[in-house]
């Protein structure tokens, strides 16, 4: 915890760089914590919410099996 202290402004700087998670460790029984940026911690809780329906998380996993397997098509935008 002092060096984080210490340290605060680049740890926080090499997160934002990185995309990184940077978890601290605390005495005891303490639960540990962790540190992210707002834009991933957004993200993570975009992706639980998404997945969190069963009809939304098998459409994804088909979407992704279908991108794996190249069975795509190119979209052309009539408004470009």
């Amino acid at each position: 915890m002092r060096e984080l202290r210490a340290n605060l402004k680049d740890h926080f700087d090499k997160i934002e760089q990185d995309q990184s998670v940077l978890i601290v460790p605390r005495k005891g029984s303490q639960e540990a914590m962790v540190i992210m940026t707002l834009s991933e911690y957004s993200s993570m809780k975009e992706t639980d919410y998404l997945l969190s329906n069963p009809h939304n998380r098998q459409m994804l996993e088909e979407s992704m099996r279908q991108l794996d397997n190249g069975d795509t098509m190119e979209y052309k935008s009539p408004v470009e």
